[in-house]
C-alpha cells in the first residue's frame, strides 16, 4: 500500500512540474534589460503654452530628484526648447522663463497680425540675453539631445541634435517656427525647416527614442485630454491643411496616423500628464496660468513615487 501512496505522489508531482511548464511558456514575460545595459530616454510632447507643464516636470526632475543626464532625450515644439535647459542644468533659467519671460506681449499678441508668435524674440532675446542658453554645456553633455523639425521641402520629420553639426540657437528656432502665426521657414545647413510638430508626435518621437536605442523612456504629455475630445488646436490644424503646401499637408496626415505603433514588449515605458485637468491654452502667456501650470508639473514629479521608482 505503501509503494502505491508512493508511486502515486510520484505522478502527482510529475503531473504538476508539466503543468507548471505549460503556464510558463505560455505567458507573456517581460523582458528585463540589466541595469547596466538601460538606456533611460525622456520624451516630451509640444503643445504651446501648455509646455509649461513638462517644464515644470524637467526642472523637478533636474532640481529636486537628481536626475540631470538620461541618455537620450527627444523633444518638439515648445517641448523640445525646455529640453535645452534641462540639458544644459541651468534650471533657474528655466523656471524664470516659464514663470516670468513668456507672460509678455513681445512675445505673443493676438492683435499683432504678424507674427502672432515671435519666435525671433524668444531665441534672440530670451534665449540669447534674459537667459543665456550655455551652448557648451549642451554640446559636451552625455545626453544625445533630438529636436524634431519639419523639412519644409519634403514634408519628413528631421532631428537636430547635440552632436556639433547644427547652431543650437537655430535648431530651437526651427523646432518652434509654426507656421501661420510665426509663418518663417529656418535654414539650417541649406534646408528649410519649420516646426517639429507638423511632422513628428510623441508616438513618433518615441519611436526615434527606440531606435536611438533607449530600453526605458519616459514620456512627459502636456495635455490631459479626455478620448476623442478636440483640442484646442484642432482648428489651426485643419486651416494648415488646407492652404499649406502638399508636402506640408501630408506631413500633417501622416501625424495623424501614427497612434498605431506598438512599442516593444522589452521597453519600458512611463507616462506623466497632468494629474489635474488644466485650463491654459496653447496661446495663453497669462502669468498666472503659466505659473500654476509649471508649479502642476513641478509638483506631480516630486509626488509621483512611481516615476522615482522607474528611474532608479
Amino acid at each position: 500500500m505503501e509503494k502505491i501512496y508512493l508511486f502515486s505522489l510520484l505522478i502527482f508531482c510529475i503531473l504538476l512540474l508539466v503543468l507548471l511548464s505549460i503556464i510558463t511558456t505560455s505567458t507573456k514575460v517581460r523582458t528585463r534589460v540589466p541595469k547596466e545595459k538601460q538606456k533611460i530616454a525622456i520624451v516630451v510632447s509640444g503643445g504651446g503654452m501648455k509646455c509649461a507643464y513638462s517644464a515644470g516636470v524637467l526642472m523637478a526632475l533636474g532640481e529636486k530628484l537628481g536626475f540631470p543626464e538620461p541618455d537620450i532625450a527627444v523633444g518638439s515644439s515648445g517641448g523640445g526648447a525646455s529640453l535645452l535647459y534641462y540639458i544644459s542644468k541651468q534650471y533657474e533659467f528655466g523656471t524664470r522663463i516659464w514663470t516670468e519671460l513668456l507672460s509678455t506681449d513681445k512675445f505673443i499678441s493676438l492683435t499683432r497680425l504678424y507674427p502672432i508668435f515671435d519666435m525671433d524674440y524668444l531665441v534672440d532675446v530670451v534665449f540669447k540675453q534674459q537667459t543665456p542658453l550655455d551652448i557648451n554645456k549642451i554640446l559636451k553633455s552625455n545626453t544625445k539631445l533630438f529636436l524634431s523639425a519639419t523639412n519644409y521641402e519634403t514634408g519628413q520629420v528631421e532631428y537636430l541634435s547635440n552632436d556639433g553639426k547644427v547652431d543650437i540657437f537655430e535648431a530651437a528656432r526651427a523646432t518652434v517656427a509654426l507656421p501661420l502665426v510665426y509663418n518663417k521657414k529656418i535654414n539650417i545647413n541649406g534646408g528649410e525647416y519649420v516646426d517639429g510638430d507638423v511632422a513628428s508626435s510623441v508616438d513618433i518621437n518615441i519611436q526615434k527614442a527606440i531606435k536611438e536605442g533607449a530600453t526605458k523612456i519616459l514620456v512627459i504629455n502636456n495635455d490631459r485630454a479626455l478620448p476623442n475630445q478636440p483640442t484646442d488646436t484642432s482648428l489651426y490644424w485643419k486651416i494648415l491643411s488646407f492652404i499649406a503646401s502638399d508636402p506640408i499637408r501630408n506631413a500633417i496626415k501622416n501625424n495623424e496616423t501614427t497612434k498605431d505603433y506598438v512599442i516593444p514588449e522589452n521597453i519600458g515605458m512611463f507616462y506623466i500628464e497632468p494629474s489635474t485637468a488644466t485650463t491654459i491654452s496653447a496661446i495663453d502667456h497669462n502669468q498666472d496660468d503659466l505659473k500654476k501650470t509649471f508649479k502642476l508639473g513641478y509638483d506631480d514629479a516630486l509626488r509621483n513615487y512611481k516615476l522615482k521608482e522607474f528611474l532608479k
